[in-house]
């Protein structure tokens, strides 16, 4: 058996728990940072979705006008995308 001073074997037992909560710490916030860079991704894709929505309901709302009025000339549409 190793023979270790009193006062080591005290530093080691005090800092045993402090180490492996310090380990822990750093795990959990790598962890908690990917989810949240998954969040906001969601978000981005959430909100990209519902401007997409939106302009189909638009699309929609002028056809059913043009529609009721009796048109027949196709409404030119154009659609630019930018991405971030």
């Amino acid at each position: 058996m190793i023979k270790l001073s009193i006062k080591l074997r005290l530093a080691l037992l005090a800092l045993l728990p402090a180490v492996v909560i310090s380990v822990f710490a750093v795990h959990q916030f790598v962890v908690n940072s990917q989810r949240v860079d998954q969040l906001n991704q969601t978000v981005s894709n959430i909100q990209g979705l519902k401007l997409i929505s939106e302009a189909s309901h638009f699309v929609y709302d002028m056809e059913k006008e043009r529609h009721r009025y009796g048109e027949e000339q196709p409404l030119p549409i154009e659609v630019k995308v930018q991405r971030d």
